[in-house]
């Protein structure tokens, strides 16, 4: 799942709260808490928003995103099915795209190609589903009319204006591996790397994206790369000190591993994840001959 501080969808400018906020400006203010640390506010906002029978489009979307993000992907699926079900216009593209990929995480094939069809059915005609659907793979679109092949140049296209999308497509490939989706999307993102260099923000999400589709497609030398390139941009990333915890250290490139995962650590004591890297990182260095095995 994206981030939830991703540009939000437009809605509807007709559509007025009662308290006098159009709904357009509601969520992109929620998008901005988002982005600024008020998360836990913007959920409870959002829930009662969701709660009653129009919320804007993209505010489902918003509050599943948040959820998926805190790891409650049965809470983020439930938000996005009920508005889905109940509505079939209340999500727009990214909500249904959502929908397939939570089903596809929580194992639940069947319900994720009911929605894939859906998907289909309601947003085929948008390029950005059809390169979506090639790339993702979900459950289902095998039973699809063929739809046309994308390549890197035209996904670089469409993700230079879309930058939040990276997160979501990577995110598919960590769960679900194609070699191909991997390639097109390295591809895709090694073209994106030179138009991003003054945007901290897309940078970093580029940077992310080609550590972690380098990691899966077992090449150690480009995987340590843009982690450290990321690790540039932001210290103290977690994600990106993970990578490097599963690579060797090669002293011309960064600093160690578990230098960076210690840093990362102290900044963040209550990522567990990155403390059992670290220690499986410090017996790795102490003992070379197992590192392969650790």
């Amino acid at each position: 799942m994206p981030d939830p501080s991703r540009t939000p969808p437009q809605a509807s400018p007709e559509r007025v709260e009662r308290h006098g906020e159009p709904s357009d400006e509601r969520l992109a203010r929620l998008h901005r808490w988002c982005q600024t640390g008020r998360v836990a506010a913007a959920e409870l906002e959002l829930t009662d928003w969701c709660r009653g029978e129009s919320p804007a489009p993209g505010a489902p979307a918003l509050l599943a995103r948040i959820k998926a993000w805190r790891g409650d992907l049965s809470g983020a699926r439930d938000v996005l099915r009920r508005h889905h079900d109940h509505a079939s216009s209340a999500l727009d593209a990214d909500g249904c795209e959502s929908l397939v990929a939570l089903h596809t995480l929580l194992n639940e094939p069947e319900d994720a190609a009911h929605h894939t069809t859906r998907l289909h059915l309601q947003h085929g005609t948008d390029p950005t589903v059809c390169r979506w659907l090639a790339v993702s793979d979900p459950p289902g679109v095998e039973s699809l009319p063929p739809q046309s092949t994308t390549n890197a140049a035209q996904l670089a296209d469409e993700l230079k204006t879309r930058p939040g999308l990276i997160s979501t497509l990577v995110f598919a490939q960590r769960h679900r591996p194609r070699t191909s989706a991997i390639e097109t999307l390295r591809g895709a993102l090694l073209r994106l790397a030179a138009a991003f260099a003054d945007d901290r923000e897309s940078s970093l999400a580029v940077c992310r994206g080609l550590a972690t589709l380098a990691q899966l497609a077992g090449d150690e030398d480009e995987a340590r790369r843009w982690a450290y390139r990321g690790l540039k941009l932001d210290p103290y990333n977690a994600e990106l000190a993970l990578i490097l915890s599963w690579v060797p250290d090669e002293t011309a490139v960064g600093e160690p591993a578990r230098d960076v995962l210690a840093r990362v650590q102290e900044r963040h004591p209550g990522y567990r994840d990155v403390a059992a890297a670290l220690e499986r990182r410090r017996v790795s260095d102490a003992q070379p001959d197992q590192r392969r095995a650790a």
